[in-house]
């Protein structure tokens, strides 16, 4: 599929899930509830829209009751879930090279994160961040991710305690630390205004007990396939996923937003539709009678529906569904 804004890969979306079926909890109608297939979530260089990987997140925490379960997942995390990524980094020859293929291709994760390294205050930070608005599943997210990055180098290297600093958070600290205190150190930080890890310049030398020259250049050949296929594809295709995203996110299928979130004006993008054979109506019903079909089937009501979508009333998507007939 095309990667627009707005996706996650499906694999760590679905550690999500197998995080929480550890702990008894059951996230499926989570998954139903944004209109995903589940053989999505399985499926090797696919990905889902960014909202469902958030509302896991939060879901999980919240009926497992455990606030720190994302640090807890990031302590337990199975390798190899992350695809391409991972084996990049667990096959670089030294931390920072490890670093900058995480900075270089963390878009093959998702298209929300943005990650970067910074040098100052004698050392350096690696920042994390998304370019979304905060949310309760997005403070797990980072838990796990940061707590991801620390526990790869620490295997990597064969330091257990070693590496940070101190790791810096936006979000205010929770009723408990203890658990995150356990696996990022006694210089976890809340209410930063910034996200990530800083650590000593030495560290960017480590050597890697995995480094592997030979893999290493595949894996970069391999990265640059799935980076081609998430940038290729008709302007048609791009915008039939972008109005996925915006659908379930925004319950918007407006021409005007869609061609902001492709980054050109409304009447470049109708043009460039025209010029493939395609009216973005049909594109939009197209996609809206998609959507409908299996939000119906995962058990959600006309009214549901409708409000999800953007219609004004279930006679409204009625009415529209008999439109989509002729």
């Amino acid at each position: 599929m095309v990667l627009t804004s707005g996706y996650v890969m499906a694999s760590l979306s679905n550690a999500v899930v197998q995080f929480a079926a550890d702990l008894g909890v059951d996230l499926g109608d989570v998954i139903r509830m944004h209109g995903v297939d589940p053989a999505t979530m399985v499926r090797a260089d696919d990905y889902v829209p960014v909202e469902l990987h958030e509302a896991l997140w939060a879901a999980a925490a919240k009926r497992s009751g455990r606030e720190d379960m994302a640090v807890w997942a990031a302590a337990s995390f199975r390798p190899g879930l992350t695809g391409v990524v991972e084996y990049m980094l667990r096959s670089s020859s030294t931390v920072g090279e490890g670093i900058e293929t995480w900075v270089r291709h963390a878009a093959l994760v998702s298209d929300s994160i943005h990650t970067s390294l910074e040098s100052g205050r004698g050392g350096y930070f690696l920042r994390w961040e998304l370019r979304r608005p905060a949310s309760i599943g997005a403070r797990h997210w980072a838990e796990f991710a940061l707590g991801r990055a620390l526990g790869m180098v620490r295997e990597a290297t064969g330091e257990p305690g070693g590496m940070p600093s101190s790791v810096d958070f936006l979000h205010p600290a929770p009723p408990v630390v203890a658990t995150h205190r356990h696996l990022f150190g006694s210089g976890v930080c809340f209410d930063q205004a910034q996200q990530g890890i800083r650590f000593a310049a030495a560290w960017l030398d480590r050597p890697l007990a995995g480094a592997d020259s030979g893999m290493r250049s595949a894996l970069d050949g391999r990265a640059a396939d799935l980076h081609e296929a998430m940038t290729a594809g008709t302007i048609a295709s791009r915008c039939r996923a972008m109005l996925r995203t915006t659908l379930r996110s925004l319950g918007d299928a407006r021409l005007d937003v869609v061609a902001e979130r492709l980054g050109m004006a409304p009447r470049t993008l109708q043009r460039r539709l025209r010029d493939e054979g395609v009216a973005f109506r049909a594109l939009a019903d197209h996609v809206k009678r998609q959507e409908a079909d299996a939000l119906l089937a995962s058990g959600m009501t006309n009214e549901q529906i409708a409000r999800k979508l953007g219609f004004s009333d279930s006679a409204a998507l009625r009415k529209a569904r008999r439109r989509w007939k002729h």
